[in-house]
């Protein structure tokens, strides 16, 4: 069942997967592990000497990607589970970081508008009194044959038939089909529900059959007149899960918690945090009770549903699946007023018993098994991969920081399975296995897996080398924003910086469709305007873009520089904007150019789907040693839902560009 899932955790990768936010307060019971570990003065200059004042330019650089993504829903306009587990959860992951970072209400208004989205969504489709989301993505269609006619000596093989969905399974239909033989030895497959004749053929005592879609069937031996096959399918089923509700669910009860926690957000926030609570009691604890297996020695998890076009019906879930919804247990058990605590806490502590039973020890590392089923569930063991894996380590740091079953210990031993067994070795080139036992693979990955900075400081070194290797991507920024805060806390000072910065970040989204034209918008800590990255698409020696004061009215500018050989730097915003059908661009640039220099600029348009459809650009502007204006009118071609302008050096020398403009108007 390794690939169970893999397709969809894919989007999960972008990712956008990461660490436990460390901001709650630890209950009584247990031995909590403390906040984080006691860095030296050394460890935590090194910290302090990455991130220190960046952490607002970090998250704001995350608003601004997260407002030009679906207008700022993210995924929560999903219908399937899938599409919100593996998705959406990710949006709402970053912004609980983002506020853990730096106490912006503004990242609690996002959960809020996003969840309450989400919710709209839920159905009841089978009745049972709680709502949900579901999935058919992992369902199966069903194909039973058996002969009833003709049985001493016709048969068909395979009698029973389960492909999954994205395999064949999905072509099945729930109709009843018939397999006959007339006397002219012909075999005759018909659609009995839709009353339609599928197929007709000559019959020689063999035959492989293809017409009932999603079923192959082997039919061998004699048939006379009257023999009869019978074929029944029953469709694949949309069906709930207990891992996509914890994915979603997870960052909710991190919210809930920020608002119970801090009086500040009680007047806002409050009631609706008490409608999440009474949400999640009922349409999730509630609901998956029934799907809920006791262990021996006070451990225990969640099945799979029993629906019959599951995979496996009624067995126990991965590691990761039932441990996604252990992470919200965790968090809601901690809640003085959150109804049921103890239940959750019982719950928890279970699911923490039965996969820390599973883990096995290597020298100072610990691996574990994708699936670790119960005795009769004939499935065969296989070793957890990093992507399913970076679940299981966020639940033993959620469960470790708040005294539940996993120690400091357990973390240490996580940490080296991290640095030990998977990593290469590299900070120049930091690579991973794709599973928990092995540096095979060669991925690069961090996700929840950086948390374990808690117990190794290693990690926190690794973390950051991976941020540098992979440009300080936007994807990462709200992890990293969270550890810092958690290593060395992010100063009041800085935290108002990102609250200011966020709300400019803000404003300037709705200034018209193209974003900081001026230049004159900046992120803390980036080199970059705001709105805009500039970079070479043929990286030679020379050639670069920088941010300026050298703006035809004394402020900013952006240089686009060429150096020796073929040059090819830009400006390129980093949100797309979106145009109309028929519609018409009229780009206008003030720019002057020095040396051989050779300013133009460029358009590229793409479908919705992403597909790229148009790349156009106009002939090179004339050398100006002067500021001069410039318009551009080209159309968008047909099919082109958005576009980004570029603005283009591709000549040894430096063009200066400021106040760019957009206008959209209609063909005529």
């Amino acid at each position: 069942m390794s690939d169970c899932y893999r397709a969809q955790c894919s989007q999960w990768v972008t990712m956008l997967f990461v660490i436990s936010w460390g901001g709650a307060a630890v209950v009584s019971q247990g031995e909590p592990v403390k906040a984080w570990v006691s860095l030296t003065a050394e460890q935590r200059g090194e910290v302090e000497a990455s991130l220190r004042g960046r952490v607002a330019g970090l998250v704001a650089g995350y608003m601004l990607w997260d407002l030009g993504t679906n207008e700022g829903r993210g995924r929560s306009e999903q219908k399937t589970s899938g599409g919100l587990g593996w998705g959406e959860s990710t949006f709402l992951r970053n912004y609980m970081l983002c506020y853990h970072a730096t106490g912006d209400t503004y990242w609690l208004d996002k959960v809020q508008d996003h969840f309450d989205r989400m919710l709209g969504n839920m159905s009841d489709p089978d009745e049972d009194g709680f709502r949900a989301w579901s999935s058919m993505t992992y369902s199966v269609g069903i194909v039973r044959a058996r002969v009833t006619a003709g049985a001493e000596t016709l048969t068909v093989s395979p009698e029973l038939q389960r492909p999954y969905v994205k395999r064949g399974g999905e072509k099945v239909t729930g109709h009843r089909y018939g397999i006959s033989f007339s006397q002219a030895a012909e075999l005759v497959v018909t659609d009995e529900t839709a009353k339609s004749e599928l197929l007709r053929e000559k019959y020689d005592g063999k035959a492989t059959l293809t017409a009932i879609p999603g079923a192959k069937l082997t039919v061998e031996g004699k048939a006379g007149p009257g023999a009869r096959i019978e074929v029944t399918t029953t469709a694949p089923q949309w069906i709930e899960y207990v891992v996509h509700d914890g994915m979603v669910t997870y960052p909710v009860a991190q919210w809930i918690e920020a608002v119970y926690r801090e009086p500040r957000l009680h007047e806002k926030y409050k009631a609706k945090a008490d409608e999440y609570v009474r949400i999640l009691d009922h349409d999730f604890r509630q609901k998956w009770e029934q799907y809920w297996v006791d262990l021996p020695d006070g451990a225990g998890l969640y099945t799979f549903t029993r629906h019959e076009t599951e995979r496996f019906p009624l067995y126990s879930l991965p590691h990761n699946q039932y441990l996604a919804l252990a992470r919200t247990w965790c968090v809601l058990q901690d809640l003085p007023g959150v109804p049921h605590r103890e239940m959750y806490r019982d719950k928890a502590e279970r699911m923490a018993k039965y996969f820390r039973r599973n883990l096995r020890r290597v020298g100072e590392a610990y691996e574990w098994n994708y699936w670790d089923p119960r005795p009769g569930e004939d499935l065969k063991p296989h070793i957890e991969d990093s992507s399913h894996g970076t679940i299981d380590i966020s639940f033993a740091v959620e469960a470790a920081s708040r005294g539940i079953v996993f120690t400091e210990e357990d973390l240490r031993r996580l940490a080296r399975t991290y640095l030990g067994l998977m990593w290469n070795g590299s900070l120049e080139d930091p690579l991973f296995g794709g599973r928990v036992n092995t540096q095979e693979g060669g991925k690069r990955v961090w996700w929840e897996w950086i948390g374990l900075a808690r117990a190794d400081f290693q990690v926190w070194r690794v973390a950051w080398a991976l941020f540098q290797k992979q440009g300080e991507s936007v994807s990462m920024a709200p992890t990293m924003a969270a550890l810092y805060e958690d290593l060395v806390g992010v100063s009041e000072q800085e935290r108002r910086e990102a609250v200011r910065v966020g709300a400019q970040v803000r404003k300037a989204m709705t200034t018209g469709p193209l974003l900081n034209g001026s230049f004159e918008l900046g992120l803390p800590g980036v080199r970059s305007p705001l709105g805009w990255a500039l970079t070479t698409w043929n990286p030679d020696e020379g050639s670069h873009g920088e941010w300026v004061q050298e703006g035809r009215d004394g402020g900013k500018a952006v240089a686009l520089i060429g150096g020796e050989g073929k040059v090819n730097v830009l400006a390129q915003p980093t949100r797309w904007t979106k145009v109309k059908p028929k519609s018409v661009l009229k780009i206008g640039v003030w720019y002057r150019s020095e040396g051989a220099s050779k300013p133009y600029l460029s358009v590229l348009g793409r479908s919705e789907e992403g597909e790229r459809l148009q790349y156009d650009s106009c002939s090179a502007l004339p050398a100006a040693q002067d500021w001069q204006h410039r318009v551009w009118e080209v159309a968008a071609k047909a099919g082109v839902a958005e576009v980004q302008v570029l603005l283009r050096n591709g000549g040894t020398g430096k063009v200066l560009y400021d106040d760019v403009t957009l206008e959209l108007a209609r063909a005529q």
